[in-house]
């Protein structure tokens, strides 16, 4: 299965799942992203509760 995650914009970004697989113990897996680019001040940049790091 795949999730389409649109990041508000440039900058690092960090992503985590949790999951349980079949008679396996719950894991989560993280992933750092970095978006390449000159910030321009959006009102999603930076702003704490948006997934931004």
């Amino acid at each position: 299965m795949r999730t389409v995650t649109r990041l508000a914009g440039v900058g690092q970004w960090r992503a985590f799942a949790d999951f349980a697989p079949t008679g396996g113990e719950p894991l989560t897996l993280g992933v750092d992203v970095t978006v390449p680019g000159e910030p321009t001040g959006g009102a999603a940049h930076g702003t704490p509760g948006h997934g931004h790091n």
